[in-house]
């Protein structure tokens, strides 16, 4: 490293000793990353880490894509880099709408384009309001059904109809309270011991009918994530339970929105999550993120022809908008995305490394006795820790293992960056790792996350077993 580069690393090492900025934890700073490509992250202290987590999901094509940036530049150069959407439009946006549309086979008609995933989910609560004043102007619908543990996102309205209860404790006092919940499909913490799978979708359908008929007529929409991702670590439910859960929907005159946020746009092997097999049903209205621009924020969303045949032939209006909507940079971004997963065959990769990956971590930690199970589809995969494997019962809250699991994951000489997630059994109790790497991973990068992986976890619960050993041991003796 030259002079002047090491200099510029001292100074930035100074700064941070006075950080300005509104860290998540403002008692310990974060590392600093200094350098990305590919797979890889650099940090300031030397580390060279796997990223196997593509941060939360979302570097799906790798750190610094070369066709990515190529479009980043081109667009920079040749085209608007911010468009007001309110008064005008741009052609990348027009082109980008255009082929993320063509992916849905038809079934989707309209769509919308933001910088978050929570400005998707908001917009999405907001249109499936307005659906109903459109198609019946004196509506009295005012009623969302969620799911208990979930999570949709940051902002408050998102929040509240997310059932996370760590993610909403700060703010509970402040949150919307037009929000119904049902129970998770969790099987693995929630299906009773006499129970079949069908047995357990059944009640879970029953449930959702119930609350149905309780606010009978007041339903505006029933949401969730067909695999549901950071809240409870890559947990998919059967394609009966979806099918259910439509015919309900349609029943009760309620839209079915569907959060793919995290798990969509080729994160499971189909571009959307809703197409894969093990979800079969078509949403009245679908949220999309992360991966979308592969690393550039923009998020989406989109509409079925019912949805939006209703707004066309009502008001012409949508009442919602934010500044950045359509950023034309964010659509050039997204559109290369989705031309680099149709040219390089990425789905098919998805699919294939997916199923080499849960094959490969059956095999290495699956009979790890503080491994309770390997859910997932495609490259979005969960490892749930549990205390007690028999039992089925998780880490006391208070360890917080999977955040500690993953800082020591990415220490000397393991150096892999997975996902932590918490609340995968009640909201507040269970422990999960999350692993979300690129698309373009190859089989050696699977055997590498897989080897680094389990000696990650083997020496760190041998470490957690002895310091719980030490502090019991340390208790006793003050008694």
């Amino acid at each position: 490293m030259g002079g002047r580069a090491q200099e510029q690393l001292t100074e930035d090492s100074q700064d941070l000793d006075q950080s300005v900025l509104l860290h998540r934890n403002l008692k310990e700073l974060p590392p600093t990353m200094v350098r990305e490509e590919g797979n890889y992250f650099w940090l300031e202290d030397g580390r060279k880490i796997f990223d196997a987590a593509t941060g939360a999901a979302v570097v799906c094509m790798g750190y610094h894509n070369a066709r990515i940036n190529e479009a980043l530049v081109r667009q920079i150069q040749e085209g608007p880099m911010y468009c007001p959407q309110l008064s005008y439009r741009t052609h990348i946006g027009e082109k980008y709408g255009r082929e993320l549309i063509n992916s849905t086979d038809g079934k989707m008609s309209l769509v919308s384009f933001y910088s978050s995933g929570s400005e998707a989910s908001e917009a999405s609560y907001k249109c499936a309001w307005q659906y109903h004043r459109e198609v019946d102007k004196d509506s009295k619908r005012n009623i969302f059904i969620a799911r208990e543990h979930s999570y949709h996102g940051n902002t408050l309205f998102a929040l509240s109809v997310s059932g996370h209860k760590a993610r909403r404790a700060m703010y509970e006092d402040t949150l919307a309270e037009n929000v119904a919940r049902v129970s998770a499909y969790n099987p693995y913490f929630k299906r009773r011991p006499y129970e079949t799978e069908d047995q357990y979708t059944d009640r879970m359908l029953d449930e959702l009918k119930t609350k149905f008929e309780t606010h009978l007529g007041k339903v505006v929409a029933f949401v969730a994530e067909p695999i549901v991702g950071a809240a409870l670590g890559c947990v998919p439910a059967a394609a009966r339970y979806w099918k259910g859960v439509r015919a309900l929907c349609d029943q009760h005159g309620a839209l079915l929105l569907f959060d793919e946020v995290m798990c969509g746009m080729g994160r499971c092997g189909t571009l959307h999550a809703w197409q894969h097999p093990d979800v079969g049903v078509v949403p009245d209205i679908q949220t999309v993120g992360k991966g979308l621009g592969g690393g550039f924020p923009i998020s989406g969303m989109l509409l079925n022809h019912r949805v939006a045949k209703a707004f066309k032939k009502g008001s012409g209006e949508f009442a919602h908008g934010h500044t950045y909507q359509g950023n034309p940079l964010g659509c050039a971004a997204g559109l290369e995305v989705l031309k680099i997963i149709e040219d390089e065959n990425l789905l098919e990769n998805v699919t294939r490394m997916g199923e080499l990956l849960h094959q490969c971590l059956e095999d290495s930690i699956g009979s790890h006795p503080n491994v309770g199970y390997l859910p997932g589809k495609g490259l979005f995969r969960g490892i749930i820790f549990v205390e007690d494997k028999a039992g089925r019962q998780p880490f006391h809250p208070e360890r917080k293992i999977a955040t500690k699991f993953m800082d020591f994951a990415q220490r000397e000489p393991y150096l892999l960056k997975v996902y932590a997630g918490s609340g995968s059994k009640d909201g507040y109790c269970g422990d999960h790792a999350l692993l979300a790497p690129a698309y373009n991973i190859t089989e050696d990068d699977v055997y590498h996350i897989v080897t680094q992986l389990t000696m990650a976890i083997n020496d760190f619960f041998v470490l957690e077993e002895e310091n719980k050993r030490l502090q019991m041991l340390k208790h006793a003796q003050h008694l």
